[in-house]
């Protein structure tokens, strides 16, 4: 005769068994109940054994070629990171020299329409100074009685 409480066999510490929570009575029925402890032969643990089987333990079956490949796979997703790694490094710094490209682009078209506006004044400018020069040999050419009458 087995005594437990709450439990029916020593591994299951954690399965509370009482006697309203057992179905098959009539079993069970020839054995003592004192307050929550039940005393149990060996024909009422192969009934509540069948009733409340163990799960089976986990079995770990190594597998070497799996292993082999999961290494290699390991192995070839750090390659792969790293060379991602250095792309992105490369992509940053090409980003970097299209942003310090891009600037000087734009100070150069700056620059030209700065040029640009200067020819335009340097033309008028010029435009300016050719009619004067013209209006100026008029004058040198006239004679001084024209000038003196103002014609």
């Amino acid at each position: 005769m087995h005594k437990f409480n709450h439990c029916f066999s020593k591994p299951r510490h954690s399965i509370g068994i009482t006697y309203k929570s057992i179905t098959n009575r009539e079993t069970i029925k020839v054995h003592k109940i004192i307050g929550k402890t039940i005393e149990l032969d060996e024909e009422a643990l192969k009934v509540l054994d069948g009733k409340y089987p163990l799960p089976k333990p986990v079995e770990v079956i190594e597998d070497i070629e799996t292993i082999k490949e999961l290494a290699a796979t390991r192995k070839e997703l750090a390659d792969t990171r790293k060379i991602l790694i250095e792309k992105e490094e490369k992509i940053s710094e090409l980003q970097e020299q299209l942003l310090v490209a891009s600037r000087q682009i734009v100070q150069a078209e700056a620059m030209q329409l700065l040029v640009e506006d200067k020819k335009e004044q340097i033309q008028k400018e010029m435009e300016k100074s050719a009619k004067l020069q013209e209006e100026l040999n008029q004058e040198k050419a006239k004679t001084w009685i024209q000038k003196f009458f103002g014609k």
